[in-house]
């Protein structure tokens, strides 16, 4: 790596610490007036979405008709449950808001007009018990940045037409990508007319395939889908290896930090990284040390702002509440990591495993079964990528990362001389992020597949942008 490289890393850490402590303060402030639209107001919110049977509403994806999927899940029980249980000072609910996940629902089994499952559970008791809860919990390892989009979208109105507004806005980003993308095929430069020719493809490949339809309509979700979708409009309007470094410095620690701020482990962060790193593969850039540089320094500067996030809570929560949260925060990322899974299975789950004739407690045999495992769940959720089918699903999730990354590694025999070899080997280095969080986090997408197969969308793009580079002034006029 160059010396200007390495000095560029450690600036990149610096500013993105400052950056993320400015973002962290300005997350406080919010909730500090948020925080004081009363519970009350947010449970009547909620049995109005109860009665109208908004909450407990099912969809069916075009190709799987006979399947429910509940529009709003475990998630978005938990976080509007934040928001009608009573809460702490207002400094303590700005910094960490109480959860409703220690709720006693002993003895209730059903909730007609709420979704099925624990948390949802946990939200009919909380509406139910008015008072204080019997065991009021928080959940500090994470920053809560959803709970503060939900409060605010909620304190105006109801959530029917907050999920809408949230989904209208996703769709309405990438159109604008679209859009845009579609008015520079005309520009007379071919190097333009093939970043938007790149772009179109991006913006075409997350409406269709991201299942936006699923989750573009939840507080846990779309929030993080619609800051992803502006930094890839911003990418294209003011390309990522052309603008002043410490420009792109910035914008590369505000993007991570606003990921932090909302990221709850549902694959912000993978996905913000790809998506960064992609960016930076179509940033028109004009050697090779400048493409190595943006994505070394881009890299130091998301990551850092990351950390910086988190640390910054942790240190927050020590202050305001008195705890020391590092341990329990490394114990809770440690069980992602390294933890048996077997025991977290669902009963309906290890029943599914034994009639394909797996045996639950080869799950935990050993690192290389638990990932071939997270291999298997994510290739069993790629349905919701696929429209409802587990065929088409499966064909997005195991042929595109493969296909991209065979791209790269035959442009390392260029030693990256073009720009089509360089931006290859950068599309492939982007789309190994996802592929290097699920082996490192295998026991969370094991958990949680049926959202973070969502990172691999991008690379079904990417590998269409790779297999079309050199080629794509053919689709401009």
């Amino acid at each position: 790596m160059a010396r200007g490289t390495i000095a560029g890393t450690a600036i990149a850490v610096v500013i993105a610490f400052a950056v993320a402590l400015l973002g962290m303060l300005a997350l406080f402030g919010v909730n500090l007036a948020v925080m004081k639209v009363s519970p009350d107001h947010y449970r009547r919110l909620v049995a109005e979405a109860v009665a109208s049977g908004t909450l407990a509403t099912v969809m069916h994806l075009p190709l799987a008709p006979g399947k429910d999927i509940y529009r709003y899940g475990g998630n978005d029980c938990v976080i509007i449950g934040a928001l009608v249980i009573p809460r702490g000072t207002p400094l303590q609910a700005s910094v960490s808001p109480r959860s409703p996940t220690g709720i006693d629902i002993t003895g209730i089994t059903d909730a007609p007009g709420y979704p099925p499952g624990a948390f949802c559970l946990q939200l009919a008791a909380a509406i139910k018990t008015p008072g204080e809860p019997s065991q009021p919990t928080y959940i500090h390892r994470y920053i809560h940045g959803d709970i503060t989009v939900a409060a605010l979208l909620l304190a105006f109105v109801s959530l029917g037409t907050a999920s809408t507004a949230m989904l209208s806005a996703c769709y309405a980003m990438l159109g604008a990508v679209a859009l845009i993308a579609l008015a520079r095929l005309r520009a007379r430069s071919p190097d333009e007319r093939s970043r938007a020719a790149a772009f179109l493809i991006i913006a075409a490949t997350l409406a269709s395939c991201y299942a936006l339809e699923v989750f573009g309509r939840s507080f846990s979700f779309a929030p993080t889908d619609l800051v992803i979708f502006a930094f890839i409009l911003y990418g294209m309007l003011r390309p990522l290896c052309r603008i002043p470094r410490n420009h792109f410095i910035v914008a590369a620690a505000a993007f991570g930090t606003v990921i932090a701020i909302l990221e709850i482990l549902t694959g912000g962060v993978p996905m913000g990284l790809a998506t960064l790193l992609a960016l930076v593969a179509l940033g028109d850039a004009p050697d090779g040390r400048t493409l190595t540089d943006r994505m070394a320094v881009g890299t130091a500067g998301f990551a850092a702002a990351v950390a910086a996030c988190f640390s910054y809570k942790i240190l927050a929560v020590g202050v305001v509440f008195g705890t020391n949260e590092v341990a329990e925060f490394a114990q809770s990322l440690g069980r992602r990591v390294g933890d048996p899974v077997e025991a977290l299975l669902s009963d309906s789950a290890k029943e599914s495993l034994r009639a394909f004739h797996i045996d639950p407690h080869w799950i935990d045999a050993n690192v290389l079964t638990r990932v071939l495992f997270a291999g298997l769940m994510l290739t069993y959720s790629s349905f919701f990528l696929g429209w409802g089918s587990h065929l088409l699903g499966a064909a997005m999730v195991l042929l595109p990362t493969p296909l991209l990354l065979a791209f790269g590694v035959a442009s390392l025999r260029d030693r990256g001389r073009t720009a089509v070899s360089r931006e290859r080997i950068a599309l492939a280095t982007a789309g190994m992020v996802p592929v290097l969080w699920y082996l490192v986090f295998a026991n969370h997408t094991i958990l949680h597949s049926s959202y973070m197969v969502r990172p691999l969308a991008l690379n079904v793009a990417l590998s269409i942008v790779s297999a079309l580079a050199g080629r794509r002034r053919a689709l401009s006029p």
